[in-house]
């Protein structure tokens, strides 16, 4: 047997075709090799009894519905914020812009405002610091405190006060409102002291209506009339009166209705 010979015979042995059992497997000659048959996916005809009977749904059947709950404070905040911090970054080239248009754009009735203003303020400051200089006993610091005073005002809805009556002998710009245009408040000196004068201080950024004006002092047995104007830091003299408490007593104010505003009480001593 030739070469050829022997190669056709090799190619039949290797072509030979397969057996198919009842089960379905199949079998080759060489009975220890097994090919799974294949799954086919559609359903048989004796499974399908009616094609209208197969639902296989809809993409409405899947959708998931998100569950609505209210939203809470903090991330209603944190929402917002984070919204004002991105439109700020993307646009704070346009609110420079804007801001510097606005500032064109401002009346010099404006600025004239704003300097006045400042020059109040700085007289002020250089008021209160000269007057430190001098010996001043109303002060909490040497054991002064406003012992009596008439009623207080309050305001808002609830008529509330955050007033103190200790402010009109403390440092800074703290106030003592009283109700109408007549009151009294009085000052207790810790030790009995020989008073030569007394001050009176309303700032003028305040309203200078609310400043009280005709007033009696009543200091060692005797009284004193003095009219204040309204604005700023004036002295009244006394003529060395030996007392241990100072009570102001004033008629009427520049206008205010309401209220009388007392901003600071200075005694010399």
């Amino acid at each position: 047997m030739n070469k050829r010979q022997k190669l056709r015979v090799r190619t039949s042995e290797s072509s030979t075709f397969l057996q198919r059992d009842k089960s379905g497997m199949d079998y080759t000659r060489d009975s220890s090799i097994v090919v799974p048959p294949k799954i086919s996916m559609e359903p048989r005809a004796s499974e399908v009894k009616n094609e209208d009977s197969l639902d296989f749904g809809s993409f409405d059947d899947f959708d998931v519905k998100a569950e609505e709950k209210p939203w809470k404070l903090h991330e209603m905040v944190f929402l917002s914020f984070s919204n004002l911090c991105y439109y700020a970054r993307r646009y704070w080239t346009y609110m420079i812009i804007l801001g510097f248009f606005i500032f064109l754009n401002m009346k010099p009735s404006d600025y004239q405002f704003l300097l006045d203003e400042i020059e109040k303020l700085k007289r002020e400051n250089l008021v209160l610091q000269s007057i430190h200089k001098v010996e001043n006993i109303a002060d909490i610091s040497f054991g002064t405190a406003v012992s009596d005073h008439s009623e207080i005002y309050r305001y808002g809805f609830f008529k509330t006060t955050v007033s103190d009556p200790n402010s009109i002998i403390e440092p800074g710009l703290g106030s003592l409102p009283l109700v109408g245009q007549s009151g009294f408040f009085e000052i207790k000196l810790r030790l009995t002291s020989t008073v030569k004068k007394i001050g009176v201080y309303h700032p003028e950024t305040a309203n200078p209506a609310s400043a009280f004006r005709d007033f009696l002092v009543v200091a060692g047995g005797k009284e004193f009339n003095f009219t204040f104007g309204g604005k700023g830091y004036e002295e009244f003299i006394l003529n060395d009166i030996t007392t241990n408490s100072i009570r102001i007593e004033y008629e009427n104010n520049h206008g205010e209705p309401k209220y009388t505003c007392i901003y600071r009480i200075f005694v010399f001593a």
